[in-house]
């Protein structure tokens, strides 16, 4: 009891403190969901992922370095999962081990269920009673792309769910036998349709990961839920529900709102503009979107454009002559957001281009000052399986020190 107790109290004085401003940013930077929840919903998951923070013991390996940026991308999405249902914050799972890719497990090694397999690596593995392995740039990939259905912290803490009541079987704590009723014939026969469309080499919503056993459809079906709910909610309606009613959280519509702003977090007088970030939403289609920001290196403070001083343009390489695609406005965060017609990246010099090369320039009373990489042959539509058509996409560009 007097554990118990202390446990909460830590939690208190936790909570207590200001929401810290950096990692704010770092939600609307790599956590794309964040801006589709209600403010009430992301209160709660800043609360729940500083806790998580917490509570667990992060470990980088293969030579990573771990961060703050690492720990909080990690945790949000992992208490995505908990924002409808009673928890205790994944209290089972004491560490968190993260590689930088894939890696290669030790010989003879074997998982206790949640293993990813790309060739002969891993992305990821939830132990039971033990803890969850993940690759770092999965994750965070998993975490700025909030619909493309694939999200390995999703599928991972999914099967921490699963393990909750000491068996892995797909079938997570539920609240009554009428539940666990319709729970099991729904997703028996769900994982029958996928086991069947999988065998018949038929294009499937849900990943075809999932016909792999029970526990590993509940998994990939969690990602779908939280990823692609309106097609699920379409296309798999029985699925979806029981899915929604487990999580206590309509996905689906959350999806049709606008993208709310990011809320404070706190009083703190240092929160800056990073407290009303906006999670850019994805652009209409045949246009492109790109998004960056700009800091300075000697302190990490933004680079507004506020005043007029700072500017940028966006530029797609070419082999004579770099067209010129835009003039983003420069907030006073140091954030920049440009949309552009995907027409306007064929050229005289590279007539049959469709995968334009960009880099952003930074200006300071018109003199050019920083050049970023050029980001080569990015792709601004992708083809959905489910629907057929082309979904259009957005790229973070990343945060630049000036």
């Amino acid at each position: 009891m007097i554990f118990s107790w202390l446990k909460k109290r830590r939690r208190r004085r936790l909570l207590a403190a200001p929401f810290p401003s950096y990692w704010l940013a770092l939600l609307a930077k790599n956590v794309a969901a964040y801006a589709m929840l209600t403010e009430t919903e992301q209160a709660r998951l800043r609360d729940d992922l500083r806790i998580f923070v917490a509570e667990k013991n992060w470990e980088g390996c293969g030579g990573l370095t771990m961060t703050d940026e690492i720990k909080v991308t990690i945790a949000a999405q992992a208490c995505l999962l908990l924002l409808g249902i009673e928890h205790d914050y994944f209290s089972r799972v004491l560490s968190i081990l993260v590689y930088p890719a894939g890696y290669a497990p030790a010989e003879g090694e074997i998982g206790a269920g949640g293993i990813v397999h790309e060739g002969s690596g891993r992305l990821g593995e939830a132990w039971f009673g033990g803890p969850v392995v993940l690759s770092w740039d999965s994750a965070l990939s998993g975490g700025q792309n909030a619909r493309d259905g694939r999200n390995l912290v999703l599928h991972e803490f999914a099967h921490q769910l699963d393990f909750l009541d000491g068996w892995i079987d797909g079938t997570p704590p539920l609240t009554s036998p009428a539940q666990y009723s319709k729970w099991h014939e729904v997703m028996a026969a769900e994982y029958e349709r996928l086991v069947k469309d999988s065998d018949r080499n038929k294009a499937t919503l849900l990943d075809v990961y999932g016909a792999t056993n029970p526990a590993e459809f509940f998994a990939v079906a969690t990602e779908c839920f939280f990823e692609k709910p309106v097609y699920m909610e379409r296309q798999h309606p029985r699925l979806y529900d029981v899915l929604r009613e487990y999580f206590h959280q309509d996905t689906a519509a959350r999806f049709k709102r606008p993208p709310q702003r990011a809320a404070s977090g706190g009083s703190s007088p240092n929160a800056g503009a990073g407290a009303t970030a906006l999670a850019p939403p994805l652009p209409p289609p045949g246009f492109g979107r790109v998004h960056a920001q700009f800091v300075r290196k000697s302190d990490g403070k933004p680079i507004s454009g506020a005043s007029g001083q700072y500017s940028v343009k966006l530029f797609d390489k070419d082999l004579l002559q770099d067209d010129e695609l835009g003039e983003p406005r420069l907030d006073a965060a140091g954030r920049v957001q440009c949309t552009f017609d995907l027409h306007d990246i064929v050229s005289v010099d590279s007539p049959f281009e469709s995968k334009p090369d960009l880099y952003l320039v930074l200006y300071e009373r018109g003199h050019e000052v920083f050049r970023t990489p050029v980001f080569w042959n990015l792709e601004f539509e992708k083809s959905d399986p489910a629907s057929g058509t082309k979904e259009p996409v957005a790229h973070d560009l990343g945060t630049f020190a000036v």
